[in-house]
């Protein structure tokens, strides 16, 4: 079930209180056992931030509920995850520094039966028509008989 209310909140938090800094590398130690479930996200600004990836998934997941009443959180929301006439952000490893899968299969997904259109241009344009097929025939599209 869908609660509106609580969503509109929600959406506020990033607006809020993810402020993307710009970093300098530092010299400060990372653990692997501390951060196993941390990456590095970069955007094509130079902007970057360590979060949980559970953060970046639930921001997304909560993308695909479409907007709400007060659209402008889920635009801020959208316009980190996904910018338009940019490249969407990258994830690294903190601990390795190789790239990390930011959106897996399963979110992927979720995000083409969205309603919010820029989340499924997001996974259709970097998917080749050969690797759609496949796709769809994996995890497969429900459709709503009315």
């Amino acid at each position: 079930m869908v609660y509106p209310n609580a969503n509109s909140e929600l959406l506020s938090w990033p607006k809020q209180n993810l402020r993307l800094e710009t970093r300098q590398p530092t010299d400060d130690a990372f653990y692997w056992s501390e951060n196993q479930d941390q990456v590095v996200v970069s955007w094509d600004n130079d902007e970057h931030c360590t979060l949980q990836i559970l953060i970046v998934h639930s921001s997304i997941i909560l993308l695909n509920y479409g907007p709400v009443e007060n659209s402008e959180h889920f635009e801020a929301l959208l316009d980190i995850w996904f910018p338009l006439n940019e490249e969407q952000p990258k994830a690294y490893l903190i601990d390795t520094s190789e790239e990390a899968l930011l959106i897996p299969d399963w979110l992927k997904l979720r995000m083409i039966r969205s309603n919010a259109p820029r989340l499924v241009d997001a996974v259709v344009e970097k998917l080749e028509a050969l690797q759609l097929v496949p796709f769809i025939e994996s995890f497969g599209i429900p459709v709503v008989y009315s």
